[in-house]
C-alpha cells in the first residue's frame, strides 16, 4: 500500500511539475513566419478564365492579380513558372492603385501560330509569395489560337453606295473570304471592293475591283469584318477608300454604332442553308463629311460562295 501511495504521489508531483515548465514557456506562433517582402497577392480562379481562345493576328489576353490589403499602392514582381513554346511576352511587375484590390497583368504572344494551343504559367515571384495567401500564388492558362478558313470567291452585293449614287444595286463584286469559328458563333473578313478601280469580271459576270471608282479610290486594302451570331450579323464600321468630293466614305452596322435599338436599326441574318448574310433596310448606314444616313432602300448581301450566288440567280 505504502508502495502504491509513493508511485501516485510521484506521478502527480511529475505533472504538475510538467504544468509548471510549460506555463513558463514563450510560444512564438505554429509553422513558418511570413517573410517580410510577401505581399499578400494572389491569383483568384473566378476571376480568371483558366482557358481562352484567341484571333489570329491580336493574340493577347489579361489575368487578374487579387490582394487583401487595398490601403496603399502596390507593385508586385510577376514570374514565368512554365512557358514551354517560349511564345508568351510577360511584364515582370503588377500594380495596384491605393484602394484598388486587382491588377492586371497584360499578356502578349506576337510568335503564336495559328490553330496551334499554349501553356502559360505565371506566379508570384518568390520574394512576394506569401504563406498565408487566401489565393493561388500561380495560375496556368491555356491558350488556343484560332485558324482562319479560306471560303474563297463570295460574292457581295451593294445595297449602301447605290441608294444615294443611283449605282445600280444589282452589280456582285467578287471578294475573297476567310471565315474563323469562334465561341460565340463566326467571323468573316474580306478586302473591300471600293478603294480598287475594276480590273474586269470573273466567270459569273462579277466584278473585281469596283467599275465606279474613277480613280477616287485610295488602293489601300480595307478589311470588312462581319460578326455572326445568335443574334444576327454585325459588320463592324470600315472605311470604303473612296472620296466622291463629299470626304472618305465608311459603312458598318447601325445597331450598336448610332443607336441600341434593334426594332428600328436591325442586324443582318444569316441563312445558313441559302449560304446568304443580308443586311435589310435600316441596317447599315452611310458616312462621309455629310454625317452618317441610313441606308431605307436597297439591302446588301454577302453570298458566301459561287453556288449560293448561282442559286440566288435562279430564284430570281
Amino acid at each position: 500500500m505504502k508502495n502504491l501511495l509513493k508511485y501516485t504521489f510521484a506521478t502527480l508531483m511529475g505533472a504538475l511539475l510538467f504544468a509548471s515548465c510549460t506555463n513558463e514557456y514563450e510560444y512564438d506562433g505554429v509553422g513558418q513566419a511570413e517573410q517580410n517582402t510577401a505581399s499578400g497577392a494572389y491569383f483568384l480562379g473566378s476571376a480568371n478564365k483558366s482557358s481562352v481562345e484567341l484571333e489570329p493576328g491580336s493574340v493577347e489576353f489579361d489575368i487578374t492579380l487579387s490582394r487583401t490589403n487595398t490601403e496603399n499602392a502596390q507593385t508586385v514582381n510577376i514570374k514565368v513558372v512554365s512557358d514551354e513554346a517560349g511564345v508568351f511576352e510577360v511584364p515582370s511587375t503588377a500594380s495596384f492603385a491605393a484602394g484598388e484590390n486587382t491588377a492586371t497583368i497584360h499578356i502578349t504572344a506576337p510568335n503564336a501560330k495559328e490553330g496551334e494551343e499554349y501553356d502559360l504559367t505565371v506566379g508570384i515571384a518568390d520574394e512576394h509569395q506569401s504563406i498565408y495567401s487566401v489565393g493561388m500564388q500561380a495560375f496556368t492558362v491555356h491558350v488556343a489560337i484560332q485558324k482562319w478558313e479560306n471560303l474563297g470567291t463570295c460574292y457581295w452585293i451593294d445595297g449602301i453606295i447605290s441608294q444615294f449614287y443611283g449605282v445600280n444595286p444589282s452589280f456582285a463584286y467578287a471578294v475573297q473570304v476567310q471565315k474563323l469559328i469562334n465561341a460565340d458563333g463566326f467571323r468573316l473578313r474580306f478586302v473591300g471592293p471600293y478603294s480598287f478601280a475594276a480590273t474586269g469580271r470573273d466567270e459569273l459576270g462579277a466584278f473585281i475591283g469596283y467599275p465606279y471608282n474613277a480613280g477616287s479610290g485610295d488602293e489601300q486594302e480595307h478589311l470588312f469584318v462581319i460578326d455572326v451570331t445568335k443574334a444576327g450579323a454585325y459588320l463592324h464600321p470600315v472605311s470604303m477608300g473612296i472620296d466622291w468630293g463629299y470626304g472618305t466614305m465608311s459603312t458598318g452596322s447601325i445597331y450598336g454604332n448610332l443607336s441600341n435599338n434593334a426594332a428600328t436599326y436591325p442586324l443582318g441574318t444569316y441563312d445558313e442553308k441559302a449560304g446568304v448574310i443580308t443586311f435589310p433596310l435600316n441596317s447599315l448606314y452611310l458616312n462621309d463629311d455629310d454625317g452618317p444616313a441610313v441606308v431605307k432602300k436597297n439591302p446588301t448581301y454577302l453570298y458566301l460562295s459561287a453556288e449560293a450566288y448561282i442559286n440566288s440567280l435562279t430564284e430570281e
